[in-house]
């Protein structure tokens, strides 16, 4: 048995890491993409301000409750974004 373990971990670390963060946030759901895409364009819009600040939960949030307008789905509260990102999106952004 543990020589199988070894064997599907060589196998695993053959896929391009890039592979593995797109296996992960295509299985995200639907609000957990939001919020990961606010993020990510809030970090876009302050790398092009060559601003080198923290990105607030208030602007993270701003930017999702737009995202969940346009695609019509239901906005959650912020604190329920702020436990999205602490438990599922911490790993991913780190």
């Amino acid at each position: 048995m543990l020589k199988r373990m070894s064997i599907d971990k060589k196998k695993s670390e053959k896929k391009p890491a890039s592979s593995n963060v797109s296996d992960i946030v295509s299985a995200l759901p639907t609000q957990s993409k939001l919020v990961l895409f606010s993020i990510l364009l809030q970090n876009k819009k302050n790398n092009q301000a060559d601003t080198i600040k923290t990105i607030t939960l208030n602007e993270v949030y701003d930017l999702y409750k737009e995202f969940c307008n346009v695609t019509k789905n239901k906005c959650l509260s912020k604190r329920k974004v702020n436990d999205l990102i602490q438990d599922e999106l911490k790993s991913l952004l780190n």
